[in-house]
């Protein structure tokens, strides 16, 4: 998994390519957009759209992706929230979990 991250103030974008597989024809490219809205120091919300591409970047889909980040110092916790939660109470309530480090400032 390769993965780039630029965070300027309230506008994320990341991009993941995963050839994890081992077959370019089954890789994936994922590219994420958001905005950060901080609601405390500590505590910001997130919305993003994930863009999914399979076998090069053909047939993309497209999801919505909201979350909540942590930052404590230097690096923050992101906990990607789970929209068919909202559906169907047996799905787990976090998608996925990101930990950023900051290391221009150490």
């Amino acid at each position: 998994l390769q993965r780039l991250i630029l965070n300027e103030g309230f506008v994320y974008f990341i991009a993941e390519y995963d050839f994890s597989r081992g077959d370019i024809e089954n890789d994936y490219t994922h590219i994420y957009a958001g905005l950060e809205l901080p609601m405390t120091k500590k505590i910001a919300l997130l919305f993003g759209i994930k863009e999914n591409f399979i076998n090069g970047f053909e047939s993309p889909e497209w999801q919505i992706e909201p979350g909540i980040s942590i930052h404590i110092r230097e690096f923050s916790l992101d906990f990607h929230l789970n929209g068919e939660r909202l559906f169907d109470e047996e799905v787990t309530l976090f998608e996925s979990f990101g930990l950023d480090l900051n290391f221009g400032r150490f």
